[in-house]
């Protein structure tokens, strides 16, 4: 079956691997042509579907001694995208940014080869923010450029936008969004979400916390000061009952301790996989993609981002462009 493979798909989150799935059903690409790589752990029925599926299949880790535990995955991966680009058969690329060792080398790759599409799919907000090489941990690149070589891959390291979107060899950028998009105009592939039907009972004063990983890129004293300030938000609006989803790779650091009393939805689902059944009235959260593509499918709720400018200034370099792809989309702002 792998030899009939000509297009090789990266996804590393639920927003992207829905993205694929349209776009590989409306392009009439079948599963038997695609190898896929999950650069997270991730579930979803199309997948089986695929001649070649490489799983990472466990929780990411933001430390150095972490990556040992998935070195096991990147020969995995390194060795079959090697296979694979070197069988001459390969005429698509989908990829979610160029910071990462597969996709890095897939792009790489793509320059020396006219015949073969690359298409950036988007993942996030990163995709409507100015990320570059310096909002990732400056191990990694330093790391990646000793490893690839030991793997058999080539390492560039990006010098723009981290989605690849202004790399010269790419052709499209697939977007849910094109309002407030990091990525020239021309190259704008924008594929809307569909609204979906509100289910029959909803609770106005139930609130749905979707927790994210900014604590990452904020200081411990910001990071306190943004959940005290969420939390007693939370307290003011007087909600009736709270129900909390849990990132699906990353820990909610010390806000996880401050919430209100609460009921945990510890599913194997995304946000937007559980959009059709969200009875909650209100969806909030403190930088999260899911509020936005929440509100794209489900127009009725209210969906809130807390402390917007406070944490762009202080983990995104003072960039507060996700404002616009938060604003157009309908997502209430509140400021901290």
């Amino acid at each position: 079956m792998s030899e009939s493979i000509d297009t090789l798909v990266f996804v590393n989150n639920a927003l992207s691997s829905r993205l694929m799935h349209d776009e590989l059903a409306r392009k009439g690409i079948s599963g038997s042509q695609v190898a896929l790589f999950l650069l997270r752990r991730l579930r979803s029925n199309w997948y089986a579907d695929c001649a070649v599926v490489v799983d990472y299949g466990r929780p990411p880790s933001r430390s150095m001694l972490g990556q040992l535990a998935v070195s096991g995955f990147y020969r995995r991966a390194a060795s079959e995208l090697r296979r694979l680009l070197a069988s001459g058969k390969i005429r698509r690329i989908y990829l979610v940014n160029n910071d990462s060792l597969l996709t890095n080398h897939a792009i790489g790759w793509a320059r020396a080869t006219a015949a073969c599409e690359v298409v950036v799919v988007v993942e996030g907000l990163m995709n409507f923010q100015d990320i570059r090489l310096r909002n990732r941990q400056s191990w990694r690149s330093r790391v990646k450029r000793l490893v690839a070589p030991l793997l058999g891959l080539s390492w560039d390291p990006p010098d723009d936008h981290l989605s690849g979107a202004f790399d010269r060899r790419v052709d499209r950028v697939l977007t849910f969004e094109r309002r407030g998009l990091k990525a020239p105009a021309d190259k704008i592939d924008e594929q809307r979400l569909t609204a979906l039907v509100p289910p029959p009972r909803k609770q106005e004063r139930t609130v749905l916390v979707v927790l994210s990983g900014i604590w990452q890129w904020l200081d411990a004293d910001d990071d306190r000061k943004l959940n005290q300030g969420f939390v007693a938000w939370l307290a003011e609006q007087g909600f009736d009952r709270v129900l909390v989803k849990p990132h699906p790779h990353v820990s909610a650091g010390a806000l996880d301790y401050l919430l209100p009393s609460h009921e945990r939805l510890d599913v194997p689902l995304s946000i937007e996989d559980m959009a059709a059944t969200i009875e909650a009235g209100t969806v909030a959260g403190i930088c999260c993609t899911g509020l936005v593509t929440l509100k794209l499918l489900r127009p009725d709720l209210r969906c809130v981002d807390y402390g917007t400018r406070y944490y762009c200034e202080r983990a995104y370099f003072g960039d507060r462009s996700v404002e616009d792809v938060m604003r157009s989309a309908g997502v209430e702002i509140v400021a901290f």
